[in-house]
């Protein structure tokens, strides 16, 4: 990882030593993963807060422009095959490609467009989609709505929601919670279950997206930075 972004991290500089990057690394690295405050951080390092935030951006970014490296949709047949198995190995849920959710991560209360951000909980949020596998390994990532969105709006205006519905995705389903429109593609619990076989689809259904709901928040950035940096 520190070669991938040597080349975005080097800065030469006349006025001091610059960070190295194995550092600039790691102080993003335990940025990411714990959210401790900048100046704590910092301190910890001997590193101070404005160059702790230059570098937390910096890293960021270039770990951004390289997220189609590792953040993939599965696409050939023995990639899918792998996938369906898993998730059938879970519940026994049949032709299951991933798992979509969202959840919100706090931001401060932007200078534009404020209300936009505040969520369902009351506070001001981004609405990060995300789609994982089996393993709990994310293979789409949507991060750019404002925490009022609605789940299922996002969805349905994503590039991967666009191509499913338009037939370009490969044979499978996703699994979604209730707030999630159902789909020839997109399978959702049924809510109210008038039959044996009813419940148990929906208990199946529900077992295998259960997992996705224990990738939220914290744990989709760490998820995010064990895939990056191991």
């Amino acid at each position: 990882m520190i070669q991938l972004l040597a080349n975005d991290l080097q800065r030469p500089t006349k006025r001091s030593s610059p960070l190295p990057v194995a550092l600039q690394v790691m102080l993003a690295l335990r940025f990411f993963a714990s959210g401790t405050f900048q100046m704590v951080l910092g301190g910890t390092l001997g590193v101070s807060q404005s160059s702790v935030c230059r570098v937390v951006r910096d890293v960021a970014t270039a770990l951004c422009g390289r997220a189609g490296m590792f953040i993939k949709f599965p696409t050939t047949a023995a990639q899918c095959i792998t996938i369906k198995q898993q998730f059938s190995d879970i519940a026994g849920f049949p032709n299951v490609l991933g798992a979509v959710d969202g959840t919100h991560v706090a931001i401060k209360a932007p200078q534009e467009n404020e209300d936009l951000y505040v969520n369902r909980k009351h506070f001001h949020s981004i609405n990060v989609q995300v789609i994982c596998d089996a393993n709990l390994k994310v293979i789409d990532l949507v991060a750019k709505w404002p925490g009022s969105t609605h789940d299922s709006f996002m969805f349905t205006n994503s590039g991967t929601g666009i191509k499913f519905n338009e037939g370009e995705m490969p044979d499978g389903w996703l699994l979604g919670d209730s707030g999630y429109p159902l789909r020839p593609w997109l399978m959702t619990p049924v809510l109210h279950p008038a039959s044996e076989a009813e419940e148990r689809y929906t208990r199946a259904q529900q077992e295998e997206e259960d997992g996705l709901n224990r990738q939220t928040g914290l744990q989709v950035r760490q998820e995010l930075i064990r895939q990056w940096f191991t």
